[in-house]
């Protein structure tokens, strides 16, 4: 126990503890081979408040996957945060388009190994697989709403649709396609960064060019 600002810091919490160990056993052991009991054991406490904190497997899943896609425990919408707040008000389009990179960066940095988690559970449990969907639909109207910023400052080619452009932002901002590059190919998290920004850069950005309307 330390001392912080004359007060004793009680550590972690139960809660902590038994999201740390999750995280820990979900990474390395698969989460349809990780029980609660093996959580409740790697975290050091009884089972009964593992779900006396959560209820269920799949709610320690879900908030470990809000946690580390936002980084921190503040319920901020996606469009507030201060990566994307930034990209949609920067007028140049190819510094938007960096600071995309950049920021999907910071979040593959704390999320892929959980989201690769997440994808191969969606195909075994229900709950995961709605929580696999809702996390889909959150990253394309992420990327729906940076593309609409993009398109009006000018930066898609003349006579490409606005869904094509998601598509391709979705796709190369993807956590499947970093898992492949990064995870398994071994590329740096800078690698990633220069091939991402410059295949973005190549297909979405034409000086002047206007997309057709969806």
């Amino acid at each position: 126990m330390t001392i912080t600002g004359g007060r004793k810091d009680p550590g972690p919490t139960a809660g902590d503890k038994i999201l740390s160990a999750a995280m820990r056993l979900f990474v390395t052991q698969g989460y349809p081979s990780t029980t609660v009991e093996m959580i409740a054991r790697e975290a050091g406490v009884a089972v009964q408040t593992v779900y006396f904190s959560f209820r269920a497997k799949a709610n320690i899943l879900i908030q470990l996957v809000d946690i580390n896609v936002a980084g921190d425990t503040q319920p901020t919408p996606t469009l507030e945060r201060a990566w994307v707040t930034k990209a949609l008000a920067e007028p140049d389009p190819a510094r938007q388009l960096e600071l995309q990179v950049k920021g999907t960066a910071s979040i593959h940095r704390r999320v892929a190994p959980l989201l690769s988690v997440l994808h191969r559970a969606s195909d075994t449990d229900p709950a995961v697989a709605e929580l696999w969907r809702a996390n889909q639909g959150r990253r394309r109207a992420l990327q729906r709403q940076l593309m609409i910023a993009l398109r009006r400052k000018g930066g898609l080619p003349p006579g490409m649709r606005l869904g094509q452009a998601v598509d391709i932002s979705y796709a190369l901002l993807g956590p499947e396609l970093f898992h492949v590059l990064v995870t398994e190919r071994g590329w740096s998290i800078a690698e990633w960064e220069r091939w991402t920004l410059g295949v973005l850069r190549r297909d979405l950005l034409v000086s002047g060019g206007r997309a057709e309307a969806p």
